[in-house]
C-alpha cells in the first residue's frame, strides 16, 4: 500500500508541475485563487467577462489549465493522510505527506490550504492520543505515540510546520 501511495503522489506532482510548465509566462501561478475548494466556481461576472472577451488570457489560462491540477493535488494529498493516518506500517509515509504537504502549500503559497492541513494534522495527533481511551467503542489505531520514534516524528512535523 505504501507503494500505491508513493506513487499516486509523485504522478499527481508530476501532473501539476506539467500543468504549471505547460503555462511557463506565469510568475506566481494562480495567486488569485484564494480557496482551491471553491477556485472552479464560476461566478457571473466571470462569465460576463469571458464572454465578452475582457479577461486576460493568462489568467483564464491559469484558472483553466493549472488550479485544478492544483487542487487535485491538495485532495491527493488530504485524502492520503487521512487514509494512512492510523496505519503504524504506513507511520512514516504518513510524515512523508505530511512534509510534502507542507512544500505544496509554502511553494504555491497556499495559506488557507496551509491552515487546514495544521488542522488535519492537529485533529490527527488528538485522536491518536484519545485512542486508548476509545477502546470500547471499538476504534483503535495501531499507531503508538507513546513509542519514541513515533512521538520523535510528530514532533519533526511540528517543527516543518513552524519553518513553514
Amino acid at each position: 500500500m505504501e507503494d500505491v501511495v508513493k506513487n499516486l503522489v509523485s504522478l499527481a506532482e508530476a501532473a501539476t508541475e506539467a500543468a504549471k510548465k505547460s503555462v511557463a509566462d506565469s510568475f506566481a501561478v494562480s495567486a488569485d485563487a484564494e480557496d482551491l475548494e471553491a477556485a472552479g466556481m464560476e461566478t457571473a461576472e466571470t462569465l460576463l467577462m469571458e464572454a465578452a472577451g475582457m479577461e486576460l488570457s493568462k489568467e483564464r489560462v491559469d484558472r483553466q489549465q493549472v488550479v485544478p491540477w492544483m487542487r487535485f493535488m491538495w485532495e491527493v494529498y488530504r485524502v492520503v493522510l487521512d487514509i494512512v493516518k492510523s496505519s503504524s506500517k504506513l507511520e512514516l509515509c504518513y510524515h512523508d505527506t505530511a512534509a510534502k504537504a507542507f512544500a505544496f502549500c509554502k511553494k504555491y503559497n497556499r495559506f488557507l490550504e496551509f491552515r487546514r492541513l495544521c488542522d488535519m494534522l492537529r485533529q490527527h495527533l488528538a485522536l491518536l492520543v484519545k485512542a486508548p481511551r476509545n477502546a470500547k467503542s471499538g476504534l483503535t489505531h495501531d499507531v503508538q505515540i507513546s513509542s519514541p520514534e513515533t512521538m520523535h516524528r510528530f514532533l519533526d512535523i511540528r517543527f516543518t510546520q513552524l519553518n513553514v
